[in-house]
């Protein structure tokens, strides 16, 4: 058992208090008694005392630590693919809208080819029959 584990701190209202803060804490006058804990073991505050992380053991620490670290990563790799998966998507929508724009500027083209070869069929056909056709 190492030092921290067999050392005891006073606890009040479900906080660890180390042995110096606890004097200026109370002073001498007024205040509960104190109950004597080892430091690894966490007490549940009452709803009375104020909402906050508490002492516990290092390997909790280390395993939470490691906890957050894997937890970063995942939601790193997650944002590196949200990314890529908006990087690709805006492509295709890019990529879509410009096909669009050049057919309708192809079909555009077509109908005016269209109605400039009706119009001079129209001609040709108003001249054969007035025959105005030179020959």
């Amino acid at each position: 058992m190492s030092l921290i584990h067999s050392q005891r701190l006073p606890v009040l209202h479900g906080v660890v208090w180390p042995e110096s803060n606890h004097r200026q804490a109370h002073g001498s006058g007024g205040g509960k008694l104190a109950t004597l804990v080892p430091a690894h073991i966490m007490i549940k505050s009452d709803s009375r005392s104020a909402p906050g992380p508490q002492l516990s053991d290092p390997s909790t620490t280390d395993r939470k630590a490691r906890q957050t670290g894997v937890m970063a990563t995942w939601v790193g790799l997650i944002g590196v693919l949200a990314g890529a998966l908006i990087a690709f998507v805006s492509q295709y929508l890019v990529g879509r809208s410009e096909r669009q724009e050049r057919n309708e500027a192809l079909l555009l083209e077509q109908c005016a080819l269209l109605i400039a070869l009706s119009e001079d069929y129209r001609n040709r056909v108003w001249e054969e029959r007035h025959q105005v056709a030179a020959m």
